[in-house]
């Protein structure tokens, strides 16, 4: 396979990836900061949250695997595009150095990703139906994270970054679980729920964040600092007719920004389904 198979393979499965989107291939664009010209492989025009955003992708076919310096550079022509997301697809795979690189970025205002070609093809992990009883929800994983479906003792499901598994994302500070809640007479409403929980945390600063749009339910995101939490923790909840569906992230105070953009992005794409 010659170069220009290699990036048509690419623009076919972004395509297949952003089935909603505009993608582009061999794009120039003036640079922001340097003025001059810049060609991007494939550009995805897509929608999240309701905001344009321009997808980057880097499709390098070559012998050797991405490394720092290879991830560096992308990073840099991502910022003076203007890119909000970046996709570095190498046909030669890529140091564990250059994923750990990618993935973290400083700049709250880029995300990264590195794979292969087969990764993106068949990339596990970014869609689940969580449950607990009868409810359910259709649940996405954001950009460059995966969901890990196995049931623990005190949750439903979880979701970090792709390459790590949950001790390493507990390490790092950066992963959410969800949970769910059939309303009673302990908890009738969201309201009862935050109440509830309250009592549990009445040692921890409190303070209520705005939480997305939905038609069909109510949502809030609650930032508590507890002492002895290792990070922040953000709930966001999604009021159903019959349940409450929360998420809880850990991020550290450097990546909140970030990782809230990904919290909100899960609160609005969450559909709820009935399990039988």
């Amino acid at each position: 396979m010659n170069w220009k198979e290699y990036e048509e393979q690419v623009f076919v499965e972004l395509r297949r990836r952003y089935p909603g989107a505009t993608a582009k291939r061999n794009v120039t664009v003036t640079g922001r900061l340097s003025n001059s010209s810049r060609q991007i492989d494939i550009l995805v025009e897509a929608q999240v949250l309701d905001a344009p955003i321009w997808v980057v992708v880097d499709a390098k076919k070559r012998s050797d695997p991405v490394d720092v310096n290879d991830v560096e550079s992308f990073i840099s022509m991502i910022a003076d595009v203007g890119g909000h997301r970046g996709i570095l697809v190498s046909s030669s795979g890529y140091t564990r150095a250059a994923q750990r690189r990618a993935h973290g970025e400083v700049n709250q205002d880029i995300e990264l990703d590195v794979l292969t070609l087969d990764e993106l093809k068949h990339l596990q992990g970014t869609s689940a139906i969580p449950f607990s009883g009868s409810h359910g929800v259709l649940l996405e994983a954001p950009f460059g994270w995966v969901i890990d479906a196995r049931r623990r003792q005190q949750f439903v499901a979880c979701m970090y970054q792709r390459g790590y598994d949950l001790e390493n994302a507990a390490r790092a500070k950066e992963w959410m679980y969800f949970n769910f809640w059939s309303k009673d007479v302990a908890a009738p409403s969201l309201d009862g729920l935050l109440t509830l929980q309250g009592h549990a945390l009445k040692d921890a600063n409190i303070e209520y964040l705005l939480g997305v749009e939905r038609a069909d339910a109510r949502t809030i995101i609650r930032l508590a600092n507890v002492t002895s939490y290792p990070t922040p923790e953000y709930t966001g909840f999604i009021e159903f007719d019959d349940f409450i569906f929360f998420v809880v992230l850990f991020t550290t105070p450097e990546m909140s920004k970030r990782n809230l953009r990904k919290l909100r992005e899960v609160l609005r794409s969450v559909i709820p389904v009935k399990v039988k």
